[in-house]
């Protein structure tokens, strides 16, 4: 699912933009200390090398690299950004340059210096973009577009934008416009060229909650129903059960623990016969996912035994197989053994 039969001009974008998120964090931000695009979706593959590696597809064979800003704004912590991007891309993370913008605002003031008749490319960062967008970006260009919106095959939004550069004029210098719900309804009064592209399959899939994000997970790496997505640098005792799970690189896994329906990161440590479902365990501690079977609050300290399923619980979690795990398509190979080492443990802000 390369895209790479897709002809595309030298420059066809002048940038890319990548939303890393501002004003109000996704419940899945919300649970982590870190940046959502920071957490691994395959072994050694964040969520930001996966859209890297989407936009060198588009950049191949340019004479020079193309440039994407990933933005973010307060309260969301900043990516770390990568230590080894794909070939062909120059990425940089940036803060919002003013406040309380909104997404359009934030991607004008980002490219106000690009050529009027150059096009911009817009990403949603919390998505995981399963599908080549090289034939996105050459459509826009063959329709002679003021926008392109990308749709997934079940014609939900894919969360990607060709943007012509003069159109971000629609845009005010000051003040706070949404992307999807003022831009494109400004654009369409005054009757600019709009235009819809349906990606390939399978499309982009969602990150903005835990369930979502262990859905994709399971669908980059081609798990089946009784699955786990275990990094070969986590430390886990043979004798825990791991179910529909994502452990991290440097995670720790104690003898006779249950993590279920979880997300361990780097630094995780889940002792010795601790339960954990439904929560994301961290450096500091574990966040449980509203609604969840625990009590929901935020535990500090290396502790994590305590939890509040009900008797006779852990074991129905323990017997079956795959716990609330919906389907998922066959996708492209090779997803998890690339990107082993293109991120530092040890990397600093990538801006």
């Amino acid at each position: 699912m390369g895209g790479g039969a897709v002809q595309l001009e030298d420059r066809a974008l002048a940038r890319c933009v990548v939303l890393g998120g501002g004003l109000k964090p996704s419940p899945l931000q919300a649970m982590c200390p870190s940046s959502v695009l920071d957490l691994d979706l395959c072994p050694g593959s964040s969520v930001l090398y996966e859209i890297a590696r989407r936009t060198a597809e588009i950049a191949q064979g340019w004479s020079s690299p193309l440039r994407v800003m990933v933005v973010h704004g307060e309260p969301y912590p900043a990516p770390a950004g990568l230590a080894s991007p794909p070939a062909n891309v120059a990425l940089t993370v940036v803060a919002e340059p003013k406040r309380w913008r909104g997404p359009a605002g934030v991607v004008l003031d980002l490219c106000e210096d690009a050529p009027a008749d150059s096009s911009i490319l817009v990403l949603e960062g919390a998505r995981w973009y399963a599908s080549s967008l090289r034939a996105l970006v050459a459509d826009h260009a063959a329709r002679g577009a003021d926008v392109t919106i990308a749709q997934s095959p079940d014609r939900s939004p894919a969360g990607a934008y060709v943007i012509r550069r003069s159109a971000l004029s629609a845009v005010p210098k000051l003040g706070f416009l949404d992307l999807k719900e003022q831009f494109l309804t400004k654009l369409q009064r005054e009757k600019k060229r709009l235009f819809v592209h349906a990606l390939a399959q399978p499309g982009t899939l969602p990150l903005r909650t835990l369930p979502e994000f262990l859905h994709t997970a399971r669908a980059a790496n081609d798990a089946h129903s009784d699955w786990r997505v275990v990094d070969p640098t986590a430390s886990v005792h043979p004798s825990a059960t791991l179910l529909s799970c994502v452990v991290m690189r440097g995670a720790r896994v104690g003898e006779g623990a249950l993590v279920a329906r979880s997300l361990v990161l780097e630094g995780g440590v889940v002792e010795a016969g601790a339960e954990i479902v439904d929560a994301v365990v961290h450096a500091r501690g574990i966040t449980h996912a509203p609604g969840s079977f625990f009590s929901g609050r935020f535990m500090y300290g290396s502790s994590l035994r305590t939890s509040s399923l009900g008797s006779g619980s852990v074991s129905g979690l323990a017997q079956a197989s795959g716990v609330e795990s919906r389907s998922a398509e066959p996708l492209d190979s090779g997803r998890a053994d690339r990107g082993r080492g293109q991120r530092d443990a040890t990397q600093g802000g990538g801006s």
